[in-house]
Order: C-alpha cells, then sequence, then structure tokens
C-alpha cells in the first residue's frame, strides 16, 4: 500500500516506506532505498522523510556519520512538525515532542515535550504515549517514574507502537515500574521486533542467551538465537544490540570467536551513545584484549558511559582513581563515581563508597556513613556488605559491638564472602564474644577453600588443636 501510495506522489507515504525500509518492515531491509525514498520525502517538506535522513546522519547509516548535516534535517523537520502540530495534526505535535525530549534540532527541553507527547497520546497517536514513557524513564528535569512510565508504554503498545510494546517488554525484564514477568518480557518483545522495533530484538535476544525463550533448547541453541536477535538489533539501528553483539563475538557464544568484530561492535555502540558500549570498550583497553592496553583510553571510555547512565562503568571508572591507573589518584572522584554506581542501585558502588569512609582516604573518616551504607547492601543479602560492617563493628574504634559483628560475619561467610570468613575466624580465635577454636579453624578453612591465603596461613598456624 505504501508502495503504490509513494509511486503516485505521497511524500508522506514515501517517508513512511523510508522507515520501512530502514527497519525491514513488512519489506526487505535495504538502507540503500530508504535513503533515497528519504530524500525524496524531506525535499517534498514530508517530515518523516527528514527525520529519518537526520537518523542516516546521526548514526552513519549507509553512508559518513556527520552530525552537523543531521541536525541540518533535524531542524526542518521540527519546522514542519510545529506547522503540522499549530494545525492540528497531532502526529506534528508527537514529533515536535520527540525533538525536544532528544534535543535533536532544538534545545532540549523535557516539559515542553511532555506537552507536546501528552497531546498526541490523548489524540490518539500511540508513538506520542510511548514517548510519554521514554520521558518518565530517562527523567531529565523531571523526576523519573517507572511505574508512570510503563502505563504509557502499555498505551503506546495497545494502539500499535512496536516501539511501545518493546520499551515494556524490557521494564517487565528487569521488573522496573512493573513485577518482574519473563512470560510476559517475551510476549512484547517479540510483538516488538515483530513491528519492526530494534530494541524489542534486542530484547529477545536477551531472553534467549539466559535460556527464558525456550527453556528446551540447548545453550548452545540458544545462544545462537540470541547472536540472531542482537544482529537484528543492531542492523535495525538500536546500539544496545550491537553492544550485545559484540560480546557474542568477544566470548565465542553463538558465533565464531572473533575479538576484531566485537571492537567494531563495542566502538559502533559507544559511538551511537549506548553506555553498555563504551563500557565494554573501556574493558578491552583496560584489559589489552584485542588492542594495546591503554588505561587512559579506558578510563575516557568509562567515564563516557558513566555519563551515559552505566552503573558498572561508574564502578570501574571510581577504581581507576582510587589506583591512580591511567588518571591521576583522586579518593573524593573515586567516591563521586562509586557513589553515582550506589544510587543506580549498585550495591559494589555503595560498598565501595562506604570502604573510603570507613579509612578516611581523601574523604573525612564518617563511620555512621559507612555503617548506614553497609546495612543498605547487608539488607539486599549482599555478602560482602555484612561481612565489612561486621569487620568495622569488631576492629574499629569507637564502634565496637561484638555480638553485632559476629552476626554479620556469620552472614556474609555464609554467602560464601571470604573475607567474612576470615574475620570470624579472627574474631573466635582472638576471644572476641566467646573464644572457639574449633569455630575458628572452621571458618579459616571456609575462607581458605574460597581463595583466602591469608586464612590458610591461620588455619595452618592454629594446628590440629583447633
Amino acid at each position: 500500500m505504501l508502495n503504490r501510495a509513494c509511486a503516485a506522489g505521497d511524500m508522506d507515504a514515501c517517508g513512511d516506506l523510508a522507515s520501512s525500509y530502514d527497519g525491514g518492515v513488512g519489506v526487505p531491509h535495504d538502507p540503500a532505498q530508504a535513503l533515497a525514498l528519504a530524500e525524496r520525502a524531506c525535499d517534498a517538506d514530508a517530515f518523516m522523510g527528514c527525520v529519518e535522513l537526520g537518523y542516516f546522519r546521526r548514526y552513519g547509516r549507509n553512508g559518513d556519520r556527520d552530525l552537523a548535516q543531521a541536525d541540518v534535517f533535524y531542524h526542518k523537520e521540527d519546522q514542519l512538525a510545529s506547522k503540522a502540530c499549530d494545525g492540528n495534526d497531532v502526529f506534528g505535535c508527537a514529533m515536535l515532542g520527540f525533538a525536544y525530549l532528544d534535543g535533536h534540532g532544538v534545545t532540549a527541553d523535557t516539559r515542553r515535550a511532555l506537552g507536546l507527547l501528552r497531546k498526541a497520546c490523548d489524540g490518539g497517536v500511540a508513538e506520542g504515549c510511548t514517548g510519554l514513557g521514554d520521558a518518565f524513564i530517562v527523567g531529565k528535569q523531571i523526576t523519573a517514574e517507572p511505574a508512570t512510565a510503563a502505563a504509557n508504554f502499555r498505551k503506546g503498545c495497545d494502539g500499535g507502537d512496536p516501539e511501545g510494546c518493546s520499551d515494556l517488554a524490557a521494564l517487565y525484564y528487569a521488573g522496573k515500574g512493573v513485577d518482574k514477568d519473563l512470560p510476559k518480557a517475551l510476549e512484547l518483545a517479540r510483538r516488538g521486533c515483530a513491528g519492526g522495533d530494534p530494541s524489542g530484538c534486542t530484547t529477545l535476544g536477551g531472553l534467549y542467551q539466559e535460556g527464558s525463550a525456550e527453556p528446551g533448547k540447548t545453550k548452545a541453541e540458544n545462544e545462537s538465537k540470541a547472536a540472531e536477535f542482537y544482529r537484528r538489533g543492531c542492523d535495525g539501528g538500536d546500539p544496545s544490540g550491537c553492544n550485545q553483539l559484540g560480546g557474542m563475538y568477544f566470548y565465542g557464544m553463538g558465533v565464531g570467536m572473533d575479538q576484531d568484530r566485537a571492537l567494531t561492535l563495542f566502538r559502533s555502540a559507544c559511538d551511537d551513545d549506548d553506555a553498555g558500549g563504551c563500557r565494554s570498550l573501556g574493558g578491552l583497553y583496560l584489559q589489552g584484549s584485542g588492542v594495546a592496553r591503554d588505561t587512559a583510553k579506558a578510563a575516557g571510555f568509562f567515564r563516557k558511559g558513566c555519563d551515559a547512565g552505566d552503573g558498572d562503568a561508574c564502578i570501574q571508572l571510581g577504581s581507576l582513581y582510587y589506583k591512580g591507573n591511567g588518571v591521576a589518584e583522586d579518593g573524593k572522584l573515586a567516591a563521586r563515581y562509586w557513589n553515582m554506581a550506589c544510587e543506580k542501585g549498585l550495591l559494589t558502588g555503595c560498598d565501595s563508597v562506604a570502604g573510603l569512609y570507613a579509612e578516611g582516604k581523601d574523604v573525612k573518616r564518617d563511620n555512621t556513613a559507612a555503617e548506614t551504607l553497609y546495612s543498605k547492601t547487608c539488607a539486599n543479602n549482599d555478602a560482602y556488605g555484612c561481612g565489612a560492617l561486621g569487620a568495622m563493628l569488631a576492629f574499629s574504634e569507637g564502634v565496637h559491638d561484638d555480638a553485632r559483628a559476629l552476626t554479620l560475619l556469620q552472614k556474609g561467610c555464609d554467602g560464601n564472602d571470604a573475607y567474612s570468613c576470615l574475620n570470624l575466624g579472627v574474631m573466635y580465635e582472638g576471644g572476641h564474644g566467646t573464644p572457639d577454636r574449633s569455630k575458628a579453624a572452621a571458618a579459616y578453612q571456609k575462607a581458605c577453600d574460597l581463595g583466602d591465603q591469608r586464612a590458610c596461613d591461620r588455619r595452618r598456624a592454629l594446628g590440629s588443636g583447633g
């Protein structure tokens, strides 16, 4: 239908057809044909054509990446969308809302975007509802509200926008704003991917990789399917799909191991502002895997990933500052980046910040702050957090509480944290609370079995009498 309408001179249809060829929806994936149709449509002032041209230049699809040229097309699209919206074309309002949400061709303005997207959603434009969901997930200039985002994604999906289905699938997959529900995530991701939204294909790849999509398949079969869907996501323009596919090539899962291909995919994802791609690229430079080891470059990629919202990248960057590896040693910056990770829910970040407060390195010693953070991680079943808090209560000045320390160290040791088992042994051997050489020996032995050489030495020194 779009082909006939475009051939008959309907430039809006040509713009929509360009999007279909770009995503491979109802027609073969053909970036060259998509670009030709987008240029034709944009020249005729059809704003969907200008949107597609902006995407092509921003992400370097079928041609050189050119951000300045992308902004030219986005600006033209914004002008056309604004004119359409003023004339009560609510789809134009949706397109203009996306521009203000992403800062494409205009200065980003989330609150203005919300008004435009809400008008579009209320007017029956499913894409407007999905855009509202995006605004409440990102949380720029407004408070992030995952549950509100989920409700809007559901409206978008039910209204026929495949991206709404994909975005809702991601929330069910992560248990964010809704209860975690992998069967629902699978059904929604399939709808999104089949509808041409690449992020749905990427989520589907994740479900196959962890074995949730078709539990009866072998690990090798699931990894092969995961790579297939990651590739569809990547080819469709989802940089997260490129990052995930890069991981498959790096480890040889579902595809042949190819570190050069992995590097190319990680770099592509990072260039397209995917936080995970930047973190992956940083990891290669930190380890010297497939590239010359360069910790300064690693720090740069971790910083970009952290700034884009990847908590693991923040943890890595904090560690580099703590050790002075590739960057000047700076405990305050280490604390800043670890705290950013902690605020994103990564318990390792909370533990790391707590450790800085406990030792007072480049930050003022603050046992109360350290205890608060360790208590948070321990309450979330983080064995290291329990053990670290137990050790602090057992051995630090001014905060002794042997009974509580023993309980916390036991919990950490039961969670297979070697550090907790070691310190539990020290407490029992040294007479904190009730001395018990037998319990000390058992704790040292477990820590030794978990790989702590100090515990092995202490177990031998304790002798058979333990």
